[in-house]
């Protein structure tokens, strides 16, 4: 018992400080929770670092591409410009020497065929060099050229701007949580530095997250050996139940036994060992006297002797069987069969809930599996198709909101333009070009059709909502006319032979009206006719053809054709 119970004080102690141990690990689980939650972040914040620094070398690109763009704009302007003036040149020599040939033919006296004068003062003279219509046309054939270089110089150069604009917002935008600056390089330096600040965090934060899950391996090591500690006190504690039962046993047969000697004692015939010794020397002397005659007494002697000699060893054999046996509590037994009777009912209650149980979760297990498979797969095809609805649907998060039709338009939106600009810059003298706005307004509402204007004359770009009334005409009139170049350009077998411009030119002043009407002019080149309805007196005089209604005061209208 001694013994056992040394033991049980050393698996105590080794329990105690295993619990302990155990409790001091108590908080692993969730600090480890913490800090790879904690780890996951810094990663995703240098991702995030790191999308900076890139998006701030593509802004770089751009501003350098932007610079090289600019200049070529600015030597291709000065180029386009001189041909302007030359073109001018050329088409006023053209004028003149067509008034030359005109005045050559005149008379006095006889009516002129332009203004009607029977007099002749002062007749135009022929140029020494007379410019013919081929090399007019040739000339503004390269005008064009010119000016489509200079149109594509200005949309590369707005393109990389525009480019290094929303490069430079998105910088901005994913910077703010780490500085208040807009420079690129202060944003740079700093995001440089916070990189190494996240970088040295994160090594920091994987060495805490180590030392916890060695700390949640230990406590998972304490839990098998604080149960194994439990299990070790529980099976010493019943070993020294049955070795107390044995001391019990043990204590019960020595009182038996010591009783069983005081009774012998109290039954001898002698008090002591001396006495009774005395008392055998008189009968050994008496024996001896009567030893002679003691034949028969010797024969019934050795006879005793043999069967007490043999009832001896009997007594021994039964006194060895007994002295190992226990003195059995049947009322205990019986007691502790209906205690364990009772267990066992419990446990085979407990067992049958188990199995049912068991049935049940099995049965979910493979209902889970099932919709695990179905879930995987729609998982996947949404992580393909959530992307393409996005785009084709304009909601790509951070992208301007451009559907799948929008961007087809905006496609032959362009090519629309380019053709309308080659009109829109001759009716402005140079000054305006159409541009497709390239960036919405705002990112909540559809975009990609709007519009804006470049000024060349002060190298700006704005909205054509801010273009005045005949501005806006012309460059109305410049994209219809754009429009039905791209028709016959891009459907075959498609002649917009005929086109009619209703009103919009009293808005123009005297030059944008010569040049719009020079424009038009171009247009009937060929079969194409080309109606104008319009109540402005001097453009009535640019017509050869004309309708011309007149209202009546009896009522109704009075049409009048001049060829």
């Amino acid at each position: 018992i001694s013994k056992i119970e040394a033991e049980t004080d050393t698996k105590k102690q080794l329990l105690e400080k295993y619990r302990n141990e155990y409790r001091e690990t108590e908080n692993a689980g969730v600090k480890a929770a913490t800090l790879e939650a904690k780890s996951n972040e810094l990663e995703q914040e240098g991702k995030t670092l790191r999308q900076i620094l890139d998006n701030v070398a593509i802004y770089e690109n751009f501003c350098e591409k932007f610079s090289v763009a600019k200049e070529k704009y600015t030597q291709q302007s000065l180029v386009y410009r001189k041909k302007q003036e030359d073109v001018a040149h050329l088409e006023k020599a053209f004028l003149d020497a067509q008034a030359g040939i005109l005045a050559a033919e005149l008379k006095e006296g006889e009516p002129c065929p332009v203004c009607g004068s029977m007099h002749h003062p002062q007749l135009m003279t022929l140029p020494e060099k007379p410019v013919d219509k081929a090399g007019l046309d040739s000339a503004k054939k390269e005008l064009e050229y010119e000016q489509k270089r200079c149109s594509d110089y200005s949309l590369e150069a707005g393109n990389c701007k525009a480019q290094s604009d929303a490069r430079l917002v998105t910088i901005i935008d994913l910077s703010r949580k780490y500085t208040d600056s807009d420079d690129p390089d202060r944003i740079k330096e700093t995001v440089a530095l916070q990189i190494k600040a996240v970088a040295d965090q994160y090594r920091e934060t994987t060495r805490l997250l180590e030392n916890n899950k060695k700390l949640m391996n230990r406590r998972t090591e304490l839990d098998k050996l604080i149960a194994e500690c439990d299990k070790k006190l529980d099976s010493l504690i019943a070993e020294k139940g049955v070795v107390q039962t044995e001391v019990a046993s043990c204590t019960s047969t020595r009182d038996s036994l010591v009783d069983t000697l005081e009774t012998i004692k109290a039954n001898l015939e002698y008090s002591s060992y001396t006495e009774a010794k005395a008392v055998l020397s008189g009968l050994k002397n008496t024996i001896k006297k009567i030893g002679e005659n003691a034949d028969n007494t010797q024969k019934a002697y050795e006879n005793c002797k043999n069967e007490l000699l043999g009832n001896s060893d009997s007594a021994k054999a039964l006194t060895s069987q007994l002295s190992g046996m226990k003195i059995t509590d049947m009322d205990a037994l019986l007691q502790a069969k209906q205690s364990k009777s009772d267990e066992k009912r419990i446990i085979m209650d407990k067992l049958q809930r188990y199995i049912s149980q068991k049935h049940t979760n099995e049965a979910a297990l493979e209902n889970i599996e099932v919709l695990g498979e179905t879930l995987t797969e729609s998982s996947e095809k949404l992580l393909w198709m959530k992307p393409l609805s996005d785009t084709v649907c304009g909601n790509v998060p951070g992208k301007d909101k451009i559907m799948l039709e929008t961007y087809v338009q905006m496609q032959y939106f362009d090519r629309i333009i380019r053709r309308a600009n080659l009109r829109f810059m001759v009716m402005s003298n140079g000054q305006y070009e159409l541009k497709r706005c390239e960036t919405a307004d705002s990112r909540r509402s559809q975009s990609g059709l709007e519009l804006d204007v470049v000024d060349h004359y002060n190298g700006s770009q704005r909205s054509v909502r801010t273009l005045s009334g005949g501005e806006s005409f012309m460059a109305s009139l410049s994209l219809a006319l754009g429009l039905a170049d791209e028709i016959q350009q891009t459907s075959g077998g498609i002649q917009l032979d005929t086109m009619f411009i209703d009103e919009g030119f009293g808005s123009l002043d005297e030059d944008s009206l010569s040049r719009a009407v020079s424009v038009i002019d171009s247009l009937t080149e060929g079969d194409r006719l080309v109606g104008i309805i319009s109540h402005v007196g001097s453009l009535k005089d640019r017509i050869d053809s004309q309708i011309i209604v007149k209202k009546e005061s009896a009522g109704g209208s009075n049409v009048k054709i001049l060829c």
